[in-house]
């Protein structure tokens, strides 16, 4: 359309509880989120922190997240390839090979656990360790169509072979990072970083993968 309007409204709820008083904290969150496009999106987040003294430090957070989709996701046209006439039979409308939008399409979603170990064995220096597990669903991905559709606007009418966006891929991230931070002096700070990921993403039984 050339002209829409799409209402968001978001709310969010955190409280910072002590539960040991200078050593275990616990934050609990909560964004909760109303779209025009998936409805309602709940987005909890839960940390803790305990200081276990002597220069150590343990966390962990777990946490869901969504990424909504946008207005190309779900209106788009995209016109990627045109098919030569001398390809068509005779007195064929001019055919594209395109991508089109899907208003059904849903939210990616995302799990994501933490756990992390902080060493300070002086104040200049410290040193991190983090670990983490990323589980994600309804992953938007290009699926090919099933048939040729006619479009009559603009005219004149012509066809499309479309591949459409779809939520048909799920998958995983795990690893870790290692950072060392060395404050030398007031002007100097000295830092490393290790960062190791691994990814596996799965396509949906069914998806042409080419």
């Amino acid at each position: 359309p050339a002209q829409q309007s799409v209402d968001y409204i978001n709310a969010v709820v955190q409280d910072d509880i002590t539960l040991v008083d200078d050593r275990l904290r616990l934050i609990l969150g909560v964004k909760f989120e109303r779209n025009d496009y998936t409805g309602w999106e709940i987005q909890p987040n839960l940390r803790g922190i305990w200081d276990a003294g002597d220069h150590h430090a343990v966390w962990v957070a777990m946490a869901r997240a969504v990424r909504l989709p946008s207005r190309a996701e779900r209106d788009m046209s995209i016109i990627t390839t045109v098919i030569p006439a001398e390809a068509l039979p005779p007195d064929s409308p001019t055919t594209f090979v395109g991508i089109l939008g899907n208003r059904a399409i849903e939210s990616e979603k995302l799990h994501a656990v933490e756990v992390g170990y902080r060493l300070r064995p002086t104040d200049p220096v410290f040193l991190d360790l983090t670990a983490f597990y990323n589980l994600y669903r309804d992953l938007i991905l290009t699926v090919p169509g099933d048939a040729p559709v006619v479009q009559t606007t603009p005219p004149p009418p012509y066809m499309i072979f479309p591949s459409t966006l779809a939520n048909r891929m799920e998958g995983e991230t795990h690893g870790f990072e290692l950072a060392g931070n060395w404050q030398a002096s007031d002007w100097l700070r000295l830092q490393g970083i290790y960062s190791y990921m691994a990814m596996g993403l799965q396509v949906d039984a069914g998806v042409d993968e080419s």
